[in-house]
């Protein structure tokens, strides 16, 4: 994906389609897909291998059918049972129990954006949903994206989101561009488009890149010690 487009959940894009090919602004030609996901902030419980039980805050993306046929994402590690990353997806999305979740819970020697907890394949962990219980899901892959915009947190099926949560608009687009597509003038595009719907269009690599070199200074400054 080139841009991770979030906007206010109190307003909606209602009819992203038609109001898309209706725009005076945007050239549908300068674009392959828009994703939608449904992203929640709540706390989620984790019970490290010492016995003590871990709460914190955590993104939950809800995503549906058009997510498991267009996205590309791999894995770092997942559950063998399923031979390849759509069949993972897939999985996921018809059965609220599993999940995926990105790479900053795997336990790695260092990193300096290392998450707040560490989980493995076939681990579980406790969604706390709207009624104030928690909802227990089984990790079958850990993501292969490293400081990626939009991909932090915790994929659930939209039927978990909807079961647990009610409904709940789409309020996260990852826009894959048409080759060539000029992406930052895509950005402004949008954000100019959906300026009442309070969108935000955050070129994916930009982020990569500030993220990069901050972890490039944080290594230097340690090689220093």
């Amino acid at each position: 994906y080139d841009l991770v487009c979030t906007i206010n959940p109190l307003s909606p894009i209602n009819n992203l389609s038609e109001r898309l090919g209706n725009s005076e602004k945007i050239d549908m030609t300068n674009f392959n897909e828009f994703t939608p996901i449904t992203t929640i902030n709540t706390m989620v419980r984790k019970h490290d291998g010492d016995g003590d039980t871990i709460y914190v805050p955590y993104p939950i993306l809800g995503f549906g059918k058009d997510f498991i046929e267009n996205n590309s994402y791999t894995f770092l590690e997942h559950d063998p049972r399923y031979e390849k990353p759509k069949d993972v997806w897939k999985a996921v999305g018809s059965d609220a129990s599993l999940a995926v979740i990105d790479r900053s819970v795997a336990e790695v020697e260092w990193d300096p954006f290392f998450g707040p907890f560490t989980a493995g394949i076939g681990d579980i962990i406790s969604v706390l949903t709207r009624n104030g219980n928690y909802t227990n899901v089984t990790l079958i892959g850990i993501l292969d994206l490293f400081m990626v915009p939009g991909s932090l947190g915790i994929y659930i099926s939209q039927d978990f989101v909807r079961s647990n949560f009610g409904y709940v608009n789409e309020n996260m687009y990852l826009v894959d561009l048409a080759e060539g597509a000029d992406v930052k003038e895509q950005s402004r595009l949008l954000e100019r488009e959906f300026m009442l719907n309070g969108m935000e269009a955050k070129v994916i690599m930009d982020d990569v890149n500030m993220m990069l070199n901050a972890e490039k200074s944080i290594v230097t400054l340690m090689q220093g010690y």
